[in-house]
C-alpha cells in the first residue's frame, strides 16, 4: 500500500507543480502499481482538504520549504489535479 499511495501522491503533486505530470503518469502506468484514487479509497473531499492544507501542515510541523510554500495552490489547481489522478487507469 505504501508504494500505491506514493504513486498517487506523486502524480497529483506533479500536476500541481506543473512538473511534467504526463511523464510521471507514464512511469506509474508502466509500473502497473495501483494509483487510481478510487482503488485506494481516496475521496475527492479528502484530497481537496489534504492538498489545500499542505502549506499549513508544512509550516506547523516545521518541514523544509517546498513548492506549497512558494506558490498559492488554488481550488482550480486542486480540481485539475483531481481530474488528472481520476484519469489514471484502474489496476486489479
Amino acid at each position: 500500500m505504501h508504494g500505491e499511495i506514493v504513486a498517487f501522491a506523486v502524480c497529483a503533486l506533479s500536476h500541481v507543480q506543473r512538473n511534467d505530470p504526463h511523464r510521471v503518469r507514464r512511469i506509474v502506468e508502466r509500473s502497473r502499481v495501483r494509483a487510481h484514487p478510487v482503488d485506494l479509497g481516496v475521496t475527492e473531499s479528502t484530497f481537496r482538504e489534504c492538498v489545500l492544507g499542505l502549506r499549513d501542515y508544512s509550516r506547523n510541523t516545521e518541514l523544509d520549504v517546498s513548492v506549497v510554500d512558494l506558490v498559492d495552490v488554488t481550488e482550480a489547481e486542486v480540481e485539475a489535479a483531481w481530474d488528472f489522478v481520476m484519469s489514471l487507469p484502474h489496476q486489479v
